[in-house]
């Protein structure tokens, strides 16, 4: 009979242990193709918009707008980059989402493999590249993939320190993506901690020296954090009123189901079992930390479990799954988005529990039911989620943006500079796309720092005067507003100051999402009779 020991790399592999990965890792990759094809064609989403609304700017302006947004500055600068390679079409600026989750993908195997063995590995792998949401994080403009690929570097290279304290290049691999990962999310580093506290439990079991490098790794880190220190404090003291809402949210469970749901089907699997799905998912867990401990073993088809003490992997794995979502929770920051590197650190554990399945009949077949009914949940997961991907379907509000002015020479098409970043790819029609900014905007004007962003409900500070002023030469105009809502001058909205230049027509509400109390809107302006002086320029 196989015990858990050796399926938890504690002893030798016995050939009981061998069985087929092929046509699981066939099924999984497949799907993961499938996904990805799914998703890359996608338009921007508001978020997604926000990123290249920045990245186009000049690199200075980057900085200066990633300053006034809520992360980091790390991830905008590749993508401006990037974007001046590949330009700014959804598929191709998501490219770089998708190379970073495949170092991510690397990286995990090799913690896997570090952590147990080869088999654990390509398991786990399997696993991650059949979960929706890690697909569909690896498909969006945004740098939660990059976060991920910093996670699974440092974890790899901490462990590899734990286990070779003398290698200094170990060390310097973990500094430098602990670097990247906390100049791309905020949030990061509550990884971070984790680590640390990691590092703090093996010292008072004896490795008192781990405790004494890491010290000045950590020292580094913080040094080399502290130009963008203001920054991080000034914004999160903004955000202190969203967090508080956040803190409001049901978080108990969410997490966990979201994690377990991702890699375990839950939804598909509660009818067949006599319990509720809450229970469902506390028995789950309870499993989970049961294969996690060192002394669990079959005898005589009963499962006894010891908890005398815990394995450095079990330790390694639990501590950081554990301590960032915790934390988060206590100040209110409850997406999972937020964790992502937590999703694939759990996908190891249930890659070892597939392996600490006795039998290898049984091992072969659960792991079969497993991959199928995994991705047939993140199948109905996605085809969910899908519909509501994006905020906006800009190309259906660019074909109905296409059928307005016939002939072309009706008018002008005034858009606010996000709207325009978003709609500028699908829209095919006759009259001029002009975005509403004033032209010194794109030199570096003051006002540049009390820009605000699509996402939020809140008016974009620029004095659009000088914009204003390209439309004169129309008496039909068409303004699209969404989210953003540029200013004429600090007193009057664009559709107020048009409303006193032209006759107003009719209101239409393009597209509106249900439950964010956000919208689109296209109203036409006719017999514009322009008075200059109503018009008042940008301020130098």
């Amino acid at each position: 009979m196989l015990s858990f020991r050796s399926a938890l790399g504690i002893g030798k592999p016995t050939g009981d242990q061998k069985f087929s990965l092929g046509i699981p890792l066939v099924i999984a990759l497949a799907s993961g193709v499938l996904l990805l094809v799914a998703l890359l064609p996608l338009p921007y989403w508001l978020d997604e918009g926000a990123s290249i609304f920045f990245v186009t700017r000049p690199l200075p302006e980057v900085t200066r707008y990633v300053a006034n947004d809520i992360h980091p500055p790390l991830y905008f600068w590749l993508l401006h980059f990037w974007v001046w390679i590949v330009g700014t079409h959804p598929a191709a600026t998501a490219l770089l989402s998708l190379g970073t989750y495949a170092v991510a993908l690397w990286y995990l195997f090799r913690l896997a493999r570090l952590l147990y063995d080869r088999r654990t590995a390509s398991i786990t792998l399997l696993l991650c590249c059949s979960s929706f949401l890690l697909t569909y994080y690896a498909t969006e403009t945004r740098m939660y993939t990059l976060v991920l690929a910093a996670a699974m570097g440092a974890y790899y290279y901490l462990y590899a320190s734990v286990r070779r304290p003398e290698r200094l290049s170990l060390w310097v691999g973990c500094f430098l993506w602990n670097a990247v990962g906390v100049y791309t999310h905020y949030f990061y580093w509550l990884a971070v901690i984790a680590q640390t506290a990691f590092l703090g439990w093996q010292a008072l079991r004896g490795q008192r020296r781990l405790l004494r490098r890491w010290g000045w790794l950590l020292t580094a880190l913080v040094v080399a954090f502290i130009p963008w220190v203001p920054t991080m404090v000034a914004r999160l003291t903004d955000k202190i009123g969203q967090l508080e809402w956040m803190q409001g949210q049901p978080w108990s469970g969410r997490l966990l189901a979201t994690a377990i749901g991702a890699l375990v089907p839950i939804d598909p699997i509660s009818p067949l079992l006599p319990l509720p799905v809450r229970w469902t998912q506390v028995l789950l867990a309870g499993v989970i930390a049961a294969v996690a401990v060192k002394e669990i073993r079959w005898g005589q088809g009963v499962l006894t479990i010891g908890c005398r003490n815990f394995s450095l992997p079990a330790t390694f794995l639990g501590v950081l799954i554990v301590i960032p979502p915790l934390i988060g929770q206590s100040i209110g920051a409850w997406f999972v988005r937020y964790f992502i590197y937590v999703l694939p650190l759990m996908s190891i554990i249930f890659a070892r529990l597939i392996i600490a399945i006795p039998r290898v009949r049984v091992r072969q077949t659960v792991l079969y039911a497993w991959v199928v009914t995994v991705v047939a949940f993140n199948w109905w997961f996605a085809l969910a989620v899908l519909p509501n991907r994006s905020y906006f379907s800009w190309p259906a509000v660019a074909q109905q943006l296409t059928r307005l002015g016939n002939p072309p020479e009706a008018g002008i098409v005034l858009v606010a500079q996000e709207e325009w970043v978003l709609l500028r790819h699908y829209y095919r029609g006759p009259l001029p796309l002009v975005s509403i900014l004033p032209k010194e905007f794109e030199h570096g004007d003051p006002e540049l720092d009390r820009l605000r962003l699509a996402a939020l409900r809140t008016v974009t500070e620029s004095n659009a005067g000088e914009a204003l002023a390209v439309a004169r030469s129309f008496r039909t105009i068409w303004l699209v507003e969404g989210p953003s809502r540029p200013l004429a001058d600090p007193d009057r909205s664009i559709a107020e100051t048009l409303g006193g230049q032209c006759r107003p027509g009719p209101m239409d509400t393009v597209f509106s999402s249900q439950g964010n109390d956000v919208g689109l809107t296209v109203q036409r302006f006719d017999d514009c009779a322009w008075d200059v002086s109503a018009i008042r320029p940008s301020a130098k």
